[in-house]
């Protein structure tokens, strides 16, 4: 009888396991799933973070520039930003820098956004 129920035990625990290791598994996954978006979340956010400041840098050392009576173009301010950007991230491509400044551009009032603020303020305010 000892064996009998020591055998059902065992057969009735077994089968428990077979059934609850796929869900623990599962569930593990997720959770890996989600500290990876976070992690991934907190790189998107540190990238932001270092685009805005190379297209700031960018815009500053445009208006130095620019007091010092020496021309700047918009191409010459991006490529400093994207240089930044590189140099400050490692493993970013030149594309990815690009597609991240551009989108940081009217987080800091720079670029297009920029200019089509000032027209919109300019609007607002009645100046032609």
């Amino acid at each position: 009888m000892h064996d009998l129920i020591h055998e059902s035990l065992r057969t009735i625990l077994n089968a428990a396991i077979v059934a609850l290791v796929p869900l623990a598994v599962a569930a593990l996954v997720q959770q890996l799933r989600k500290m990876g978006l976070q992690i991934t979340r907190e790189q998107e956010a540190r990238l932001e973070h270092y685009a805005r400041l190379a297209a700031a840098e960018a815009e500053e050392w445009a208006s130095q520039r620019l007091r010092a009576s020496i021309v700047v173009h918009s191409a010459d301010k991006l490529e400093r930003a994207i240089a930044s950007l590189v140099d400050k991230v490692p493993g970013i491509t030149r594309d990815e820098a690009l597609r991240v400044i551009h989108a940081q551009l009217p987080a800091i009032g720079a670029g297009a956004a920029a200019a089509l603020s000032d027209l919109r303020r300019a609007a607002a305010n009645g100046v032609r």
